[in-house]
């Protein structure tokens, strides 16, 4: 289906399409694949399909492998000690405040983050992190109380944005700036999720990255987090676009 926010940001025509569960019709999918007119279709589908590389493989399209996420959980635990740190709502803070908090966290702490949009030379890697922030923000203007700021001595130091579900809590965006980051800060954060998901009466937090995000994941892991799947990304391009499109970024 087509991404018309995506397309209008990289100034390409994006289309994006997820591959459920259930029986691959090979036929099927090549057909779709060929009728899309968009210069890149982002492909989603669960790593476990091995069987969906090789019809991707038999288009006309250039295959370019985006990496995957990965997807951990956890019970949500009430009382879990916050930490050094104060986390709050960002609509405690001042509306034009918050955003440009938001805005400055997320660009400093996913500058470096591999996202799948790296992988696609038509794609530039200053526009997919203005996305990032794009994202952040709109969850601030949508429910200021789903962006958390977290504070350390009174300075913005992190930022998660969630949704919630009628069962669980999903952190969509979650990051420090780099100066608070290895200290063990990241933790305080997860726990302040956890927290406000237990006053609603949730039972499960969820949360993902690029597979290739090791330390993340670590820390991930030391709050008692574990994997539980896995969603392959492929860029297929027009190989005519491909050929005339932007060059990567130096």
């Amino acid at each position: 289906m087509p991404s018309p926010a995506e397309s209008a940001r990289f100034g390409v025509e994006v289309h994006r399409l997820t591959i459920g569960p259930g029986e691959l019709r090979a036929g099927e999918l090549r057909a779709l694949v060929e009728a899309s007119a968009a210069d890149v279709l982002v492909v989603r589908y669960d790593v476990g399909r091995q069987e969906v590389p090789a019809v991707l493989a038999a288009t006309s399209r250039a295959v370019l492998p985006a990496g995957a996420l990965t997807y951990w959980e956890t019970p949500v635990r009430a009382g879990r000690a916050s930490g050094s740190t104060e986390v709050v709502p960002s609509g405690a803070l001042d509306p034009a405040v918050a955003e440009s908090v938001v805005r400055d966290v997320v660009r400093s702490s996913f500058a470096a983050y591999g996202n799948h949009y790296t992988a696609d030379p038509l794609l530039d890697a200053a526009a997919a992190l203005a996305g990032y922030e794009e994202w952040a923000t709109q969850s601030l203007r949508q429910d200021p109380d789903d962006v958390l700021v977290q504070l350390l001595e009174g300075v913005p130091v992190g930022v998660a944005t969630v949704e919630h579900a009628d069962d669980h809590v999903e952190v969509l965006l979650a990051g420090l700036v780099p100066v608070a980051q290895g200290r063990g800060l990241y933790g305080d954060l997860l726990a302040a999720v956890e927290a406000r998901a237990a006053a609603r009466g949730l039972g499960r937090l969820v949360i993902s990255t690029q597979v290739q995000n090791v330390r993340v994941q670590r820390a991930w892991a030391r709050q008692g987090l574990r994997p539980f799947a896995a969603v392959e990304t492929v860029h297929l391009v027009r190989r005519e676009a491909l050929r005339v499109g932007r060059a990567p970024a130096t």
